[in-house]
Protein backbone atom coordinates (compact mmCIF):
# COMPACT_ATOMS: atom_id res chain seq x y z
CA UNK A 1 0.00 0.00 0.00
CA UNK A 2 1.23 3.57 -1.03
CA UNK A 3 1.69 5.71 2.11
CA UNK A 4 1.59 9.56 1.76
CA UNK A 5 4.82 11.32 2.78
CA UNK A 6 2.76 13.41 5.42
CA UNK A 7 2.38 10.09 7.81
CA UNK A 8 5.55 10.63 8.31
CA UNK A 9 5.81 14.34 8.86
CA UNK A 10 5.28 14.74 12.65
CA UNK A 11 5.41 11.28 13.88
CA UNK A 12 7.68 10.00 17.09
CA UNK A 13 8.66 6.72 15.91
CA UNK A 14 8.69 4.23 18.61
CA UNK A 15 9.11 0.53 17.87
CA UNK A 16 7.70 -1.77 20.16
CA UNK A 17 9.20 -5.36 20.28
CA UNK A 18 7.27 -7.75 22.31
CA UNK A 19 9.08 -10.94 24.03
CA UNK A 20 7.07 -13.72 25.71
CA UNK A 21 9.21 -13.96 28.59
CA UNK A 22 9.65 -16.91 30.89
CA UNK A 23 10.57 -17.17 35.27
CA UNK A 24 13.96 -18.34 34.98
CA UNK A 25 17.01 -16.69 36.57
CA UNK A 26 19.48 -14.82 33.98
CA UNK A 27 23.31 -14.25 34.24
CA UNK A 28 23.33 -12.28 31.50
CA UNK A 29 25.44 -9.01 31.40
CA UNK A 30 23.73 -6.24 33.02
CA UNK A 31 23.07 -2.92 30.54
CA UNK A 32 26.85 -1.70 31.05
CA UNK A 33 28.34 -5.24 30.80
CA UNK A 34 30.94 -6.21 28.12
CA UNK A 35 29.48 -7.81 24.93
CA UNK A 36 28.96 -11.23 24.68
CA UNK A 37 29.91 -13.52 21.46
CA UNK A 38 28.49 -12.00 18.27
CA UNK A 39 25.62 -14.08 16.98
CA UNK A 40 24.67 -14.54 13.55
CA UNK A 41 22.60 -11.40 12.20
CA UNK A 42 18.97 -11.70 11.53
CA UNK A 43 16.47 -8.71 9.74
CA UNK A 44 13.59 -9.01 11.89
CA UNK A 45 10.01 -8.64 10.00
CA UNK A 46 7.75 -5.89 10.58
CA UNK A 47 4.18 -7.02 11.25
CA UNK A 48 2.27 -3.83 12.01
CA UNK A 49 2.83 0.09 11.23
CA UNK A 50 0.71 2.74 12.88
CA UNK A 51 0.79 6.51 13.57
CA UNK A 52 2.47 5.69 16.66
CA UNK A 53 5.59 3.83 15.00
CA UNK A 54 6.70 0.32 14.34
CA UNK A 55 5.52 -3.28 16.03
CA UNK A 56 8.23 -5.80 15.15
CA UNK A 57 8.33 -9.25 15.93
CA UNK A 58 10.49 -10.80 17.92
CA UNK A 59 10.42 -14.95 18.31
CA UNK A 60 13.28 -16.49 20.96
CA UNK A 61 10.92 -19.71 20.63
CA UNK A 62 12.98 -22.97 20.42
CA UNK A 63 11.84 -26.50 19.94
CA UNK A 64 14.66 -29.09 20.95
CA UNK A 65 14.31 -32.90 20.07
CA UNK A 66 15.91 -35.26 21.33
CA UNK A 67 16.67 -38.91 19.77
CA UNK A 68 18.27 -41.45 21.86
CA UNK A 69 19.60 -44.54 20.61
CA UNK A 70 17.72 -47.23 23.06
CA UNK A 71 20.04 -50.40 21.97
CA UNK A 72 21.42 -52.36 25.14
CA UNK A 73 24.79 -51.06 24.33
CA UNK A 74 23.49 -47.45 25.02
CA UNK A 75 23.29 -48.22 28.67
CA UNK A 76 26.53 -46.08 30.10
CA UNK A 77 26.19 -43.52 27.60
CA UNK A 78 22.21 -42.52 28.27
CA UNK A 79 23.54 -42.62 31.90
CA UNK A 80 26.21 -39.96 31.16
CA UNK A 81 23.82 -38.26 29.23
CA UNK A 82 21.48 -38.00 32.55
CA UNK A 83 23.78 -36.98 35.00
CA UNK A 84 25.25 -34.12 31.94
CA UNK A 85 21.71 -32.83 30.51
CA UNK A 86 21.30 -29.80 33.31
CA UNK A 87 24.67 -28.31 32.12
CA UNK A 88 22.88 -28.36 28.41
CA UNK A 89 19.83 -27.01 29.59
CA UNK A 90 20.79 -24.74 31.90
CA UNK A 91 22.59 -22.91 29.34
CA UNK A 92 18.73 -22.01 28.07
CA UNK A 93 17.41 -21.07 31.31
CA UNK A 94 20.42 -18.28 31.98
CA UNK A 95 18.45 -16.59 29.37
CA UNK A 96 14.93 -15.54 30.75
CA UNK A 97 13.90 -13.94 27.32
CA UNK A 98 14.02 -18.13 25.78
CA UNK A 99 11.13 -20.16 25.13
CA UNK A 100 11.93 -23.68 24.97
CA UNK A 101 10.21 -26.97 24.44
CA UNK A 102 12.77 -30.35 24.93
CA UNK A 103 11.53 -34.06 24.52
CA UNK A 104 12.70 -36.67 23.28
CA UNK A 105 12.15 -39.93 21.24
CA UNK A 106 14.07 -43.64 20.70
CA UNK A 107 15.59 -45.12 17.43
CA UNK A 108 13.39 -47.13 15.15
CA UNK A 109 14.48 -50.24 13.26
CA UNK A 110 11.73 -50.90 10.07
CA UNK A 111 13.45 -53.89 9.43
CA UNK A 112 11.77 -55.50 12.74
CA UNK A 113 9.04 -53.04 13.88
CA UNK A 114 5.25 -53.67 12.57
CA UNK A 115 7.34 -56.99 10.73
CA UNK A 116 9.03 -59.14 13.09
CA UNK A 117 8.39 -57.37 16.55
CA UNK A 118 4.94 -56.59 17.09
CA UNK A 119 3.74 -53.15 18.28
CA UNK A 120 2.26 -54.68 22.07
CA UNK A 121 2.92 -58.00 23.36
CA UNK A 122 1.94 -59.90 26.42
CA UNK A 123 0.13 -56.34 27.69
CA UNK A 124 3.50 -53.82 27.11
CA UNK A 125 4.10 -51.20 24.52
CA UNK A 126 6.81 -52.72 22.55
CA UNK A 127 7.62 -49.00 19.96
CA UNK A 128 5.48 -46.16 18.56
CA UNK A 129 4.96 -44.56 15.17
CA UNK A 130 8.91 -43.48 14.34
CA UNK A 131 9.18 -39.72 16.30
CA UNK A 132 6.39 -40.22 18.73
CA UNK A 133 7.76 -38.53 21.83
CA UNK A 134 8.09 -40.83 24.96
CA UNK A 135 5.99 -40.24 27.84
CA UNK A 136 7.27 -38.38 30.88
CA UNK A 137 6.79 -39.71 33.90
CA UNK A 138 7.11 -38.68 37.76
CA UNK A 139 8.94 -40.04 40.46
CA UNK A 140 5.72 -42.54 41.37
CA UNK A 141 6.23 -43.57 38.04
CA UNK A 142 2.62 -42.02 36.49
CA UNK A 143 2.64 -39.63 33.80
CA UNK A 144 4.24 -36.26 34.13
CA UNK A 145 2.39 -32.82 33.49
CA UNK A 146 -1.00 -34.28 32.76
CA UNK A 147 0.30 -36.55 30.67
CA UNK A 148 2.43 -33.73 28.13
CA UNK A 149 5.04 -35.21 26.62
CA UNK A 150 7.71 -32.11 26.58
CA UNK A 151 8.97 -29.77 28.97
CA UNK A 152 8.77 -25.88 28.93
CA UNK A 153 11.09 -23.59 30.57
CA UNK A 154 8.14 -23.30 33.43
CA UNK A 155 8.32 -26.68 34.24
CA UNK A 156 11.09 -28.49 36.80
CA UNK A 157 12.59 -29.48 33.39
CA UNK A 158 15.66 -30.22 35.66
CA UNK A 159 14.46 -32.63 37.39
CA UNK A 160 12.18 -34.29 34.92
CA UNK A 161 14.78 -34.67 32.11
CA UNK A 162 17.60 -36.40 34.74
CA UNK A 163 15.17 -39.03 35.67
CA UNK A 164 13.40 -39.64 32.40
CA UNK A 165 16.86 -40.03 30.45
CA UNK A 166 18.10 -42.42 32.99
CA UNK A 167 17.62 -46.00 32.46
CA UNK A 168 18.00 -47.11 36.03
CA UNK A 169 15.07 -45.22 36.68
CA UNK A 170 13.00 -45.29 33.41
CA UNK A 171 13.60 -49.16 32.34
CA UNK A 172 11.60 -48.43 29.11
CA UNK A 173 15.14 -46.47 27.94
CA UNK A 174 17.16 -49.79 26.71
CA UNK A 175 15.05 -52.24 24.63
CA UNK A 176 17.14 -55.28 24.70
CA UNK A 177 17.41 -57.66 21.40
CA UNK A 178 15.11 -60.56 22.02
CA UNK A 179 13.91 -63.11 18.82
CA UNK A 180 10.89 -64.81 19.21
CA UNK A 181 11.15 -68.31 20.20
CA UNK A 182 9.02 -70.64 22.09
CA UNK A 183 10.52 -69.41 25.17
CA UNK A 184 10.27 -65.51 24.57
CA UNK A 185 7.07 -64.90 22.61
CA UNK A 186 7.40 -61.69 22.30
CA UNK A 187 10.09 -60.64 19.91
CA UNK A 188 12.00 -56.86 21.11
CA UNK A 189 14.63 -54.45 20.28
CA UNK A 190 16.15 -53.06 17.26
CA UNK A 191 18.76 -54.98 15.50
CA UNK A 192 19.62 -52.04 13.04
CA UNK A 193 19.69 -48.35 14.90
CA UNK A 194 17.57 -45.88 12.86
CA UNK A 195 18.01 -41.92 13.84
CA UNK A 196 16.93 -39.90 11.23
CA UNK A 197 13.46 -42.26 10.63
CA UNK A 198 12.15 -40.70 14.12
CA UNK A 199 13.98 -37.44 13.34
CA UNK A 200 11.71 -37.10 10.00
CA UNK A 201 8.94 -38.79 11.78
CA UNK A 202 8.57 -36.34 14.16
CA UNK A 203 8.23 -33.07 12.16
CA UNK A 204 6.56 -34.67 9.08
CA UNK A 205 4.49 -37.35 9.91
CA UNK A 206 0.68 -35.43 11.18
CA UNK A 207 -0.38 -38.78 12.62
CA UNK A 208 2.53 -37.82 15.10
CA UNK A 209 2.42 -34.27 15.00
CA UNK A 210 -1.24 -34.18 15.80
CA UNK A 211 -1.19 -36.49 17.76
CA UNK A 212 1.28 -37.27 20.61
CA UNK A 213 3.55 -34.35 19.93
CA UNK A 214 0.32 -32.29 19.77
CA UNK A 215 1.83 -28.42 21.06
CA UNK A 216 5.23 -29.55 20.83
CA UNK A 217 6.58 -28.53 17.51
CA UNK A 218 5.93 -24.46 17.02
CA UNK A 219 5.53 -23.16 14.09
CA UNK A 220 8.28 -20.49 13.04
CA UNK A 221 10.14 -21.63 16.07
CA UNK A 222 13.65 -22.63 15.86
CA UNK A 223 14.05 -26.08 15.44
CA UNK A 224 17.18 -28.25 16.59
CA UNK A 225 17.86 -31.47 17.28
CA UNK A 226 20.23 -33.56 19.22
CA UNK A 227 20.87 -37.00 18.03
CA UNK A 228 22.81 -39.98 21.04
CA UNK A 229 23.92 -43.53 19.24
CA UNK A 230 26.90 -45.40 19.45
CA UNK A 231 26.43 -47.01 16.13
CA UNK A 232 25.71 -45.28 12.87
CA UNK A 233 22.25 -44.15 11.13
CA UNK A 234 20.97 -47.26 9.38
CA UNK A 235 17.63 -45.46 7.94
CA UNK A 236 19.27 -45.39 4.47
CA UNK A 237 18.45 -42.05 4.23
CA UNK A 238 21.32 -39.94 3.25
CA UNK A 239 22.43 -36.74 5.30
CA UNK A 240 21.44 -34.83 2.41
CA UNK A 241 18.01 -35.98 1.96
CA UNK A 242 17.47 -35.70 5.88
CA UNK A 243 18.69 -31.90 6.10
CA UNK A 244 16.16 -31.20 2.72
CA UNK A 245 13.36 -32.48 4.54
CA UNK A 246 14.03 -31.01 7.77
CA UNK A 247 14.66 -27.75 5.81
CA UNK A 248 11.25 -28.21 4.31
CA UNK A 249 9.17 -29.18 7.29
CA UNK A 250 10.47 -27.10 10.00
CA UNK A 251 12.49 -23.53 8.32
CA UNK A 252 11.09 -20.53 7.39
CA UNK A 253 11.82 -18.50 4.75
CA UNK A 254 10.61 -15.45 6.48
CA UNK A 255 12.34 -15.66 10.08
CA UNK A 256 15.51 -17.20 8.11
CA UNK A 257 15.41 -19.95 10.82
CA UNK A 258 17.20 -23.41 9.82
CA UNK A 259 17.27 -26.51 11.92
CA UNK A 260 20.00 -27.14 13.39
CA UNK A 261 21.84 -30.76 14.50
CA UNK A 262 23.73 -31.39 17.19
CA UNK A 263 25.37 -35.43 17.50
CA UNK A 264 27.00 -37.05 20.43
CA UNK A 265 28.95 -40.26 18.80
CA UNK A 266 31.29 -41.33 17.49
CA UNK A 267 33.29 -38.61 15.39
CA UNK A 268 36.20 -38.51 13.15
CA UNK A 269 39.41 -39.40 14.15
CA UNK A 270 38.14 -41.77 17.19
CA UNK A 271 40.49 -44.49 17.99
CA UNK A 272 38.63 -47.85 19.42
CA UNK A 273 39.63 -51.28 19.21
CA UNK A 274 41.59 -52.90 22.11
CA UNK A 275 42.57 -49.74 23.73
CA UNK A 276 39.98 -47.58 23.92
CA UNK A 277 38.78 -44.16 25.95
CA UNK A 278 36.83 -44.77 28.95
CA UNK A 279 34.27 -43.34 31.15
CA UNK A 280 34.18 -43.85 34.97
CA UNK A 281 30.89 -45.78 34.76
CA UNK A 282 32.49 -48.02 31.89
CA UNK A 283 34.19 -48.23 29.07
CA UNK A 284 33.31 -46.12 25.75
CA UNK A 285 32.81 -48.67 22.84
CA UNK A 286 30.92 -48.50 19.44
CA UNK A 287 27.96 -50.50 18.96
CA UNK A 288 29.12 -54.18 17.59
CA UNK A 289 27.22 -53.58 14.84
CA UNK A 290 29.99 -50.80 13.81
CA UNK A 291 32.48 -52.61 12.62
CA UNK A 292 32.71 -56.51 13.41
CA UNK A 293 35.49 -58.87 12.57
CA UNK A 294 34.61 -63.01 13.24
CA UNK A 295 37.31 -65.26 15.03
CA UNK A 296 36.14 -68.48 13.99
CA UNK A 297 32.21 -68.24 15.53
CA UNK A 298 33.22 -65.22 17.77
CA UNK A 299 33.02 -61.69 17.30
CA UNK A 300 35.67 -59.85 17.94
CA UNK A 301 36.88 -55.62 17.33
CA UNK A 302 39.56 -54.74 15.27
CA UNK A 303 42.72 -53.54 16.62
CA UNK A 304 43.14 -50.00 16.64
CA UNK A 305 40.62 -48.68 14.28
CA UNK A 306 40.00 -45.10 14.04
CA UNK A 307 36.43 -43.66 12.75
CA UNK A 308 36.93 -42.18 8.84
CA UNK A 309 35.78 -38.69 7.92
CA UNK A 310 32.36 -39.64 6.24
CA UNK A 311 32.40 -43.22 8.30
CA UNK A 312 29.51 -41.81 11.12
CA UNK A 313 26.11 -40.12 8.92
CA UNK A 314 24.71 -38.34 11.98
CA UNK A 315 28.27 -36.43 11.99
CA UNK A 316 27.68 -35.76 8.42
CA UNK A 317 23.94 -34.65 8.99
CA UNK A 318 25.15 -32.09 11.78
CA UNK A 319 27.76 -30.92 9.63
CA UNK A 320 25.64 -30.01 7.05
CA UNK A 321 23.25 -28.00 9.39
CA UNK A 322 25.97 -25.85 10.16
CA UNK A 323 26.23 -22.58 8.50
CA UNK A 324 29.85 -23.30 7.35
CA UNK A 325 30.32 -26.87 7.05
CA UNK A 326 34.04 -28.14 7.56
CA UNK A 327 35.47 -31.21 8.40
CA UNK A 328 35.90 -30.56 12.27
CA UNK A 329 32.18 -29.47 13.11
CA UNK A 330 31.62 -27.73 16.17
CA UNK A 331 28.28 -28.99 16.81
CA UNK A 332 29.76 -32.71 17.10
CA UNK A 333 30.42 -34.07 20.67
CA UNK A 334 32.61 -37.42 21.12
CA UNK A 335 30.12 -39.84 23.14
CA UNK A 336 34.15 -40.74 25.05
CA UNK A 337 34.41 -37.39 25.70
CA UNK A 338 36.03 -36.85 28.86
CA UNK A 339 34.56 -33.57 29.59
CA UNK A 340 31.19 -34.53 28.42
CA UNK A 341 29.36 -32.38 30.25
CA UNK A 342 31.31 -29.19 29.61
CA UNK A 343 31.39 -30.00 26.02
CA UNK A 344 27.24 -30.97 26.75
CA UNK A 345 26.94 -27.10 27.77
CA UNK A 346 28.73 -25.31 24.79
CA UNK A 347 25.80 -27.47 22.90
CA UNK A 348 23.51 -25.34 24.96
CA UNK A 349 25.23 -21.95 24.26
CA UNK A 350 25.47 -22.43 20.68
CA UNK A 351 21.45 -22.87 20.91
CA UNK A 352 20.99 -19.64 23.48
CA UNK A 353 23.18 -17.36 20.68
CA UNK A 354 21.40 -18.44 18.06
CA UNK A 355 17.98 -18.43 19.36
CA UNK A 356 19.35 -14.59 20.20
CA UNK A 357 20.27 -13.31 17.27
CA UNK A 358 20.66 -9.40 16.85
CA UNK A 359 17.55 -7.59 16.75
CA UNK A 360 17.63 -5.40 13.08
CA UNK A 361 14.81 -3.26 12.79
CA UNK A 362 15.16 -1.34 9.17
CA UNK A 363 14.15 2.47 9.89
CA UNK A 364 15.52 3.11 6.23
CA UNK A 365 12.81 1.36 4.87
CA UNK A 366 10.16 3.67 6.00
CA UNK A 367 11.37 7.08 6.80
CA UNK A 368 14.52 9.41 5.83
CA UNK A 369 16.14 10.37 9.30
CA UNK A 370 17.78 13.39 9.52
CA UNK A 371 21.25 14.00 10.77
CA UNK A 372 20.14 15.68 13.52
CA UNK A 373 17.72 12.70 14.21
CA UNK A 374 20.80 10.29 14.10
CA UNK A 375 22.70 12.51 16.71
CA UNK A 376 19.53 12.24 19.04
CA UNK A 377 18.41 8.82 18.34
CA UNK A 378 17.49 6.86 22.01
CA UNK A 379 17.14 3.28 22.30
CA UNK A 380 14.97 2.57 25.52
CA UNK A 381 14.06 -0.67 27.49
CA UNK A 382 11.60 -0.51 30.38
CA UNK A 383 12.72 3.40 30.81
CA UNK A 384 16.20 2.76 30.75
CA UNK A 385 18.49 4.38 27.92
CA UNK A 386 20.50 1.54 26.32
CA UNK A 387 24.00 2.20 26.10
CA UNK A 388 25.51 2.39 22.27
CA UNK A 389 27.85 0.82 20.91
CA UNK A 390 30.75 2.86 19.74
CA UNK A 391 34.69 2.22 18.50
CA UNK A 392 36.20 0.46 21.53
CA UNK A 393 32.95 0.28 23.97
CA UNK A 394 30.28 -2.64 23.45
CA UNK A 395 27.24 -1.83 23.99
CA UNK A 396 23.12 -2.53 23.76
CA UNK A 397 22.56 -1.80 20.54
CA UNK A 398 24.41 0.21 16.87
CA UNK A 399 23.47 2.57 14.59
CA UNK A 400 24.18 1.41 10.99
CA UNK A 401 23.73 4.66 9.04
CA UNK A 402 24.62 3.74 5.78
CA UNK A 403 21.67 1.34 5.21
CA UNK A 404 19.83 3.01 7.91
CA UNK A 405 19.34 0.28 10.26
CA UNK A 406 19.17 0.12 14.10
CA UNK A 407 21.05 -3.45 15.43
CA UNK A 408 19.86 -4.01 19.22
CA UNK A 409 22.18 -6.94 20.31
CA UNK A 410 19.60 -9.25 22.18
CA UNK A 411 22.44 -10.75 23.54
CA UNK A 412 24.08 -8.28 25.52
CA UNK A 413 20.42 -7.17 27.52
CA UNK A 414 19.80 -8.40 30.79
CA UNK A 415 16.12 -9.38 30.38
CA UNK A 416 15.52 -10.96 34.13
CA UNK A 417 15.49 -7.22 35.00
CA UNK A 418 12.94 -6.14 32.37
CA UNK A 419 9.89 -8.25 32.49
CA UNK A 420 7.32 -7.79 29.93
CA UNK A 421 9.12 -4.31 28.93
CA UNK A 422 9.13 -3.11 25.32
CA UNK A 423 12.17 -1.84 23.36
CA UNK A 424 11.67 1.65 22.04
CA UNK A 425 13.71 3.39 19.03
CA UNK A 426 12.71 7.01 19.26
CA UNK A 427 14.07 9.65 17.56
CA UNK A 428 13.14 14.00 16.86
CA UNK A 429 10.16 14.24 14.93
CA UNK A 430 11.22 16.14 11.61
CA UNK A 431 10.61 20.06 10.77
CA UNK A 432 7.74 21.11 8.15
CA UNK A 433 10.96 21.80 6.09
CA UNK A 434 12.91 18.43 6.18
CA UNK A 435 11.90 15.59 3.37
CA UNK A 436 10.91 12.64 5.16
CA UNK A 437 9.06 10.56 2.51
CA UNK A 438 9.49 7.09 2.49
CA UNK A 439 11.97 5.06 0.10
CA UNK A 440 9.68 4.21 -2.29
CA UNK A 441 8.72 7.40 -2.53
CA UNK A 442 11.98 9.22 -2.92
Amino acid sequence: MKVPGSFFRSIAAIVALPFILTACKSDNPPLTGPAAQPPKKLDRPISQTSASGLTVEIDSRVDILIVIDDSASMRNHQVNLSRNIHRFVDELAKVKAIDFHIGYTVAHDSSRYGVVVDRECGGKLNWEDPGTLKMLKDSTGKPAMDGRRFVTSKDDFRTILRENLDPAKNPDLIKAFVQKSDKNPCAMGPEEEELFTPLLGAVDNPIVLNGPNKGFRRPGALFVAVLLSDAKDQSGISPEEVISRLTTAVGTERTQKRPRVFTVGFKPGTRYGTSVPSHANGTCKPDPAWSLGMDGDRVRWPQETVVGENDNPLVNLARLSQDSPSSQPGNVLSICDSNYGEALARFGTQIKQEALRDIRVPLGAFTQITEEQKNKLRVKLGGDVLVQSVPGRPGHWTHDVQNEVIIIHAQNIDWAKYPNEKIQIDFTAAGPDQTTRPVWQR
